[in-house]
């Protein structure tokens, strides 16, 4: 627990023993990414066409935010698809075969330190092209693909046969691009909904920022590399994906808080939304149903993380006394995960009203 105003540390117990993270490995990935790629950033999806104006490829750039449909917020493909229509039909096509290319990110898709059931029930294989991707489609790219095809059959542009992967054209022909919100807008709602998914394909970034493959097991050393060049101390980190999923991943709670105070000062505004993005006690995200009937309400942001027998929370907190603090709680060799959780939300209502400095 540190001051948010002083920097003092006001409380620590083994805050520099290696744990389980879960969830709250979010944190550390979304400041990761944020310093590696700046708040502004943001990623493109493009379509394509070769020599032959009629073959199309659809080439992800890794944006975790793409929907197909209409009631969804993100990246819209069907603006994507309207403006590559437009192009065609400038040029008089009017019939193409569509291919796709999402080899942007290498490696397994599905990261070997997960458990063998989380994959389709809390995360999808990870891929640089993917729309709606909490729905859990069994090939993210092929699925992005084909409704890409029948976006563009929406506005009169038939396509042959399926849709294939293939490499885009070296040489081709940009037709049409759609950019996704800035990163900060995104890594904002991967905190509040503390979305696998995109905290993954974050990671992967990361480690294309530092010019090595966007692998998953390049990931984890990308953003813990990311996290040194902020002036964290790192020591004892061992990041194994970005969402916290892999129970392999061990991290230090003074790790964690020091990222909170580095992102919640003044130093580093590139990393606000790793704080603006956390959900809110009783209102947001994965705290809205709890602390109900706390007097924490409201005065509590903080990443959750719960796998089985791991329970953690992390953010950061108003006192009484008028004070900011940063807090991380991990807790990863639990019994009962709703007394662990309890006990949890308990520490963070003594820090809000308690009168700390």
């Amino acid at each position: 627990m540190v001051n948010l105003t002083t920097g003092a540390a006001a409380y620590e117990s083994a805050g520099a023993d290696p744990h389980t993270p879960a969830s709250t490995l979010k944190i550390l990935t979304g400041a990761a990414a944020l310093h590696a790629l700046g708040p502004g950033h943001t990623f493109t999806t493009r379509a394509v066409s070769g020599p032959d104006p009629s073959a199309v490829t659809l080439v992800g750039g890794g944006d975790p935010t793409l929907t197909a449909g209409d009631d969804r917020a993100g990246t819209r493909l069907a603006d994507l698809a309207a403006a590559t229509a437009q192009a065609l039909t400038d040029v008089d096509v009017t019939t193409i075969t569509l291919s796709y290319d999402a080899s942007l990110f290498t490696g397994p898709a599905v990261d070997p330190d997960w458990s063998p059931g989380y994959v389709p029930s809390v995360v999808s294989p990870t891929s640089a092209l993917a729309v709606d991707i909490e729905d859990r489609p069994d090939d993210p790219a092929l699925d992005a693909a084909e409704a890409f095809a029948g976006l563009l059959g929406d506005h009169g542009i038939a396509v042959d046969g399926a849709p294939a992967p293939a490499p885009a054209p070296a040489d081709g022909a940009e037709l049409a691009t759609v950019a996704s919100a800035p990163l900060s807008t995104i890594v904002e709602d991967i905190l509040t909904s503390s979305d696998n998914d995109g905290a993954e394909v974050l990671a992967r970034h990361v480690a294309l920022a530092a010019d090595v493959p966007g692998t998953s097991a390049d990931a984890g050393p990308a953003v813990v590399a990311a996290l040194a060049e902020l002036g964290l101390d790192t020591t004892g980190a061992t990041l194994l994906d970005g969402s916290g999923l892999a129970r392999g991943s061990a991290v230090p709670a003074g790790l964690i808080t020091s990222a909170l105070v580095l992102a919640a000062g003044p130093d580093h505004p590139e990393l606000r939304a790793v704080v603006t993005g956390l959900p809110v006690a009783a209102f947001t995200g994965t705290l809205g149903d709890r602390f109900a009937d706390s007097a924490a309400a409201g005065l509590v942001r903080a990443k959750t993380g719960t796998l089985t027998g791991v329970s953690a929370l992390a953010g950061v907190v108003v006192a009484a006394d008028g004070v900011g603090y940063a807090f991380s709680v991990l807790a990863d060799d639990v019994g009962n995960t709703l007394e662990a959780r309890a006990a949890l939300d308990d520490v963070a209502a003594a820090l809000a009203g308690c009168g700390c400095a």
